[in-house]
């Protein structure tokens, strides 16, 4: 099973509707690396270069005025995980998660295609090996 670091979980979550056909399909990292795509939005944005995902968080302020303009600070994260490793951990997943994501991203044989659902499980995928964080005052057993 892979371990994911905590920036992966990170990075993975801000673009899962990016990784989401690698949970249901793994092979599909191949199409990843095909698209070198990149994209985001003001404060994150990524991009999918030699062989890895790679994100990228900036502080931003809006700058009142006639216009309303953005004003992006320096980096301040990044954060980037092999394509091999996102593959890896795709296929260590549980046999369930890969079945339900597998589900939501098919037409073919029976067009079960549901994205929000795939989107919905590969957030469930990201955390569900994360270590469950005791409550204030509750007591290991």
């Amino acid at each position: 099973m892979i371990q994911l670091t905590d920036d992966e979980r990170d990075l993975l979550r801000a673009a899962h509707r990016i990784v989401c056909e690698v949970v249901a399909v793994p092979d599909r990292v191949a199409d990843l690396r095909a698209r070198m795509c990149g994209g985001g939005y003001r404060e994150f944005s990524y991009e999918i270069r030699d062989n890895k995902l790679a994100g990228t968080w900036c502080h931003f302020e809006v700058l009142e005025g006639q216009r309303r303009i953005f004003k992006l600070h320096p980096p301040h994260r990044k954060v980037s995980i092999s394509l091999p490793r996102l593959k890896q951990w795709a296929e260590s997943l549980p046999a369930e998660i890969r079945d339900r994501a597998l589900a939501a991203w098919r037409v073919h044989p029976v067009n079960t295609r549901d994205i929000p659902r795939l989107y919905r499980i590969t957030l469930e995928a990201i955390d569900h090996d994360r270590p469950k964080q005791l409550a204030l005052f509750e007591e290991a057993v």
